[in-house]
């Protein structure tokens, strides 16, 4: 099973958006350059201000820790979207969902526009389920979007009980998508469950999850991992065997007081969590965490591996106004290299 932030072999990436210089590869359309050389650079997409239109991709080249904005509106010669929310690599195709404009963006590797699929009220995440259909999750239809990734179109919508669906993925004839739905308008708690969807007939099941779930991430194996806190704050990791449905405790033994993303690295077989800002690994076995990288970061906003070598990508969205940061660390947990980059940094796509 591929994993929802899945690796993306990049065979060409930089782009430049200076018209006057003359490259071999330059692009006599829209004069953005194409350095091929390499699998060294890392794709970051940026949320941007909401409201604004001013989403992005960027390009870092980790080698010479250089930085090159807006690669996707040099290369289309058209604006990304407004406020980007998330990404899937599906083949040698990347579909970027773009929340407020309502839209999923598919381009090649190369950032080569290749279509949208639009009419989407407030789309999370795609996954796709087959060759031809995939689902996109939803902020405010309660319902599951059915889209067909090769026409780029809406095929039909799948009602659910719950307001609000999130991240999704697919095993063995089932997808497993995170939703939740607020109860106390006052205090915004939401109540989280797990939708199950059986693929073949689209009938919807649900699994409770006791606590608020911030990120999930799967193994090959069909271990879902669920990050997050419950009302009073302590922060938990559970485990789901997408093999039986059986929700267990992983970790509730935390030095710090909130845990806010989760990876698993299947080349290693760790498992690795943002905690109050700082890399841990986490021990389901053992119960415990043990700190990996104390960063001194204002609010890590994204979150990443690197499993041909174990690189961790992590990005601080500083302000949320201003540039941000991407840092990149080793296995080790040593600090390798770091790079302002644009507004609002969310993800990243890594060779």
């Amino acid at each position: 099973m591929k994993k929802t932030l899945l690796a993306l072999l990049i065979t060409a990436s930089l782009f430049s958006c200076d018209k006057d210089e003359k490259d071999e590869n330059e692009d006599p359309e829209t004069g953005c350059t194409i350095n091929t050389s390499g699998l060294d650079k890392v794709l970051i997409a940026h949320e941007g201000n909401f409201g604004s239109a001013n989403a992005e991709i960027g390009l870092w080249d980790v080698t010479v820790n250089s930085y090159t904005s807006d690669v996707y509106d040099c290369k289309n010669e058209e604006v990304f979207g407004d406020t980007f929310q998330s990404y899937h690599v599906e083949g040698d195709r990347i579909f970027w969902v773009i929340n407020n404009s309502g839209k999923i963006v598919v381009t090649d590797k190369s950032m080569n526009k290749l279509g949208q699929i639009t009419g989407l009220t407030s789309p999370r995440y795609f996954i796709p389920i087959d060759e031809n259909l995939g689902y996109v999750t939803d902020l405010y239809s309660g319902s599951i979007t059915v889209v067909n990734h090769q026409t780029y179109t809406i095929s039909h919508t799948i009602p659910v009980t719950v307001e609000w669906t999130e991240k999704a993925f697919v095993f063995e004839g089932n997808a497993y998508l995170v939703g939740s739905t607020l109860i106390d308008v006052v205090n915004y708690i939401y109540d989280y469950s797990i939708v199950k969807v059986n693929i073949a007939d689209e009938s919807i099941s649900y699994i409770d999850v006791p606590f608020s779930v911030t990120d999930a991430d799967a193994d090959e194996l069909g271990n879902l991992w669920l990050v997050g806190s419950d009302v009073d704050f302590n922060p938990f990791a559970y485990t789901l065997d997408m093999n039986s449905d059986n929700l267990e405790l992983a970790v509730d033994n935390y030095s710090g007081s909130s845990v806010s993303f989760v990876r698993i690295n299947d080349s290693n077989e760790n498992v690795y969590g943002i905690v109050d800002g700082d890399v841990y690994q986490l021990d389901g076995a053992a119960n415990s965490t043990s700190l990996l990288t104390d960063l001194d970061l204002t609010y890590v906003y994204g979150f990443d591996i690197n499993e041909n070598n174990n690189d961790m990508y992590i990005l601080d969205a500083a302000d949320f106004t201003g540039n941000g940061t991407a840092v990149r660390i080793n296995e080790a947990g040593e600090i390798a290299n770091q790079v302002e980059v644009g507004i609002i940094p969310k993800a990243v796509l890594i060779p």
